[in-house]
């Protein structure tokens, strides 16, 4: 299987890729979807890939520069990599291209594909310069610099004039950590680590699943913002991406798309967590005190 997720972005750029990408996935049995941001891109997956075949590439379609792509960034590109992971179908041998400009260069020391390649354990390629057009569809290039609107766009370190696969830079995965990564992750501004006693994370991961294996509720037809979102550690090394809504009351799974009333807040914020995170967000925002349950 192979599947091209467009940035659904309401610019013209992307606004012009998004119909030229799916009138061509149509015709060239690749699957096409548009996507908001990265919690998305893994939802949308997790719904098209269970009853499919494996997943043989994933090409991105995005804006992006040496340190981002869409808004997969420093503060949650491990988060998505190894949510990646916990997806049926991704493996080691899946193609993941970061498609967008100049992901596949390091600038100041750091380079996003090169991180993805380590959380994902798949190789990830990365453009070398600015990009125009697709791997999917073969119409791929890049320029080093270039000129519009009488604006000069110098290049970043390594960039190339290129067509088709020597756009690519590809990034092996070299820091895989061994074992399980036990740590639960919570996000303010980038996922932030809350040091938590094993048992503790399995206490919450237990009670998560007894309460997600009920069927749970759509969401509200409310624009609600999540109050925190956290990266449960799986046990085969994947995790899975929780929100908490509504004042810390109700609980979400953004990638099935469903909603749960209170049950296991109480446990969440009976622990550390509820401490970690009001000293994060002091000044950043409402304050998690009203999350309590004591």
């Amino acid at each position: 299987m192979k599947v091209i997720p467009v940035d659904g972005q309401n610019d013209p750029v992307m606004n012009a890729e998004r119909p030229r990408v799916q009138a061509w996935a149509a015709t060239h049995n690749w699957r096409y979807f548009a996507f908001s941001n990265w919690l998305d891109i893994l939802g949308q997956l997790s719904q098209i890939v269970p009853t499919s075949p494996p997943l043989e590439t994933l090409e991105i379609d995005a804006h992006g520069n040496p340190t981002v792509c869409d808004d997969i960034r420093p503060g949650n590109v491990v988060n998505f990599g190894k949510g990646l992971r916990g997806i049926s179908g991704f493996s080691g041998q899946t193609r993941l291209y970061l498609s967008a400009c100049n992901t596949g260069l390091t600038y100041n020391g750091y380079c996003i594909a090169q991180e993805l390649a380590n959380s994902s354990g798949t190789t990830v390629y990365g453009s070398r310069g600015y990009l125009s057009g697709t791997r999917a569809e073969g119409n791929d290039q890049t320029v080093a610099a270039f000129t519009s609107g009488g604006v000069y766009y110098p290049p970043y370190p390594g960039a190339v004039d290129a067509n088709g696969p020597n756009c690519w830079l590809a990034h092996a995965p070299t820091m895989l950590a061994p074992g399980l990564d036990m740590t639960l992750k919570v996000e303010t501004t980038g996922f932030k680590p809350v040091s938590l006693e094993t048992e503790q994370v399995e206490e919450i991961r237990a009670e998560i699943e007894r309460t997600v294996a009920e069927n749970g509720s759509e969401p509200p037809p409310f624009r609600i913002a999540p109050d925190i979102t956290f990266a449960v550690p799986q046990r085969d090394g994947s995790e899975h991406i929780y929100q908490l809504l509504a004042g810390g009351a109700v609980l979400q799974d953004p990638l099935k798309n469903r909603v749960w009333h209170e049950r296991c807040v109480r446990v969440l914020w009976s622990c550390k967590v509820r401490a970690c995170c009001e000293v994060m967000t002091k000044g950043a925002g409402a304050p998690f005190c009203s999350f309590r349950y004591d």
